[in-house]
């Protein structure tokens, strides 16, 4: 899936006088290319002497239009969900693994499928009265999907999830259906992932 970026290209402002600079349209901000590579340089001799790696912290430095100035400095990128992941390989794609889209997409997903049963489980073990909790998790689930569906072009992952809850809720009944869901669609999905990304 391409994405359109409508931003302007990144340009170097070497040479550039003051009126011009002064004509730049704002909000905008300058990165010193030379520092950067002065900062990669410094960043170079640690993982040198230390034997240590560096990785480039996507949150806290997200301008990938000068992730190849700072390629050469450093080990990779750090992410912590698919897009992260997705943006470190596709603007360095000479530091990352060919794998590692789907490494990520596994954790994520399992994380949010044990992190699913643990909450089925631990519900149905506590002692106290959680009525008013089935509403509260139909409305995050709607939200959730709503918010798939206007974001994703291709709606496949939310008519899935949608096609399989409505199905187990047929074979398992209101009282059961939810765990069985979730890991069919986590299941469907993961794989579907994983071809997607390896094509």
């Amino acid at each position: 899936m391409q994405v359109h970026d409508s931003r302007p290209p990144f340009a170097g402002l070497a040479n550039l006088t003051d009126e011009a600079l002064a004509s730049l349209p704002t909000p905008c901000y300058l990165l010193d290319e030379a520092q950067l590579r002065r900062n990669g340089e410094i960043l170079l001799g640690v993982q040198q002497r230390t034997g240590c790696k560096i990785l480039l912290a996507q949150k806290a430095f997200s301008n990938f239009n000068v992730y190849p100035v700072l390629a050469p400095y450093l080990a990779g990128t750090e992410a912590s969900g698919l897009y992260e992941s997705r943006l470190g390989r596709e603007e360095l794609p000479e530091k990352e693994k060919q794998d590692t889209m789907f490494l990520v997409a596994i954790l994520s997903k399992t994380y949010w499928v044990i992190g699913s049963v643990l909450g089925g489980v631990l519900g149905q073990l506590l002692p106290f009265d959680l009525e008013g909790i089935d509403f509260c998790m139909t409305a995050l689930f709607i939200i959730i999907f709503i918010d798939q569906w206007e974001k994703a072009k291709k709606h496949l992952p939310a008519l899935t999830g949608l096609g399989i809850g409505c199905l187990c809720l047929a074979i398992f009944g209101g009282d059961s259906f939810m765990l069985p869901a979730l890991l069919i669609t986590s299941g469907i999905l993961i794989f579907a992932g994983r071809e997607e990304v390896a094509a």
